[in-house]
């Protein structure tokens, strides 16, 4: 799929279904905090990421393109 910015890809403590394959572009991993979203990571393709939510059954951030 193509995406255009700021698309949503998974939010944390959703139930995790899939793995993503990112071919290009750039996404931004964030995790709530009690102060707001505090980015923990940044992923330029090729990248795979959503593999620790296939763990845990559950995302453990979001995931949003740049």
């Amino acid at each position: 799929m193509r995406l255009g910015p700021d698309a949503l890809l998974m939010a944390e403590g959703e139930v995790a279904d899939a793995l993503y394959l990112l071919e290009e572009g750039r996404i931004t991993l964030t995790i709530r905090s009690e102060s707001g979203d505090v980015q923990v990571g940044e992923l330029e393709g090729p990248a795979q990421f959503g593999e620790l939510g296939m763990l845990l059954d559950r995302r453990s951030a979001t995931a949003r393109t740049q």
